[in-house]
């Protein structure tokens, strides 16, 4: 089994409720940039210590959208459909929380699904998160934490 594929259908569905609950959640909290930025924050910190190989690159992929949603708050960056946003919150929110579906101090299995919840946002927004990539190399993007108002209020589409 790879790092992040879950086969059991119901153990997968489990995962995707809860992220969906997460969604909900992220809606609510991208309305405060302090505190939005703290979750990214801690999203970050915490991928950033799992240190399992098969991890890392999964890892990579994540980091950059923690960066796509700070810039999406500091409205350095607005080219993006806010559920992709919320898909990203809400991602950050499951990783965060250490008694999740798969409790994070289980070994070799505790991480599982917060892969595979990384993976599943990861191809949902894989394009969203090309023309990112694409902006930054553009070299137009400066990455500070600062505070910005949150005006849009979209309704979440997730995992349709």
């Amino acid at each position: 089994m790879r790092f992040g594929q879950i086969k059991s259908a119901k153990l997968r569905q489990k995962i995707i409720q809860s992220l969906k609950n997460n969604a909900a959640e992220a809606k609510v909290l991208l309305k405060d940039p302090v505190k939005t930025y703290a979750t990214l924050r801690k999203a970050r910190e915490k991928a950033g210590k799992i240190d399992l190989e098969s991890f890392k690159a999964l890892a990579k992929d994540f980091f950059v959208m923690l960066e796509m949603a700070k810039a999406y708050v500091r409205r350095d960056y607005r080219q993006v459909p806010v559920r992709t946003i919320l898909a990203i919150i809400a991602a950050a929110i499951y990783v965060i929380n250490p008694i999740d579906i798969i409790p994070d101090f289980i070994p070799g299995i505790g991480y599982l699904d917060d892969a595979f919840v990384i993976g599943l946002v990861l191809k949902q927004i894989r394009t969203d998160l090309q023309r990112f990539k694409d902006w930054q190399v553009d070299g137009e993007v400066e990455f500070v934490d600062d505070d910005y108002e949150i005006l849009e209020d979209e309704d979440v589409i997730w995992l349709e």
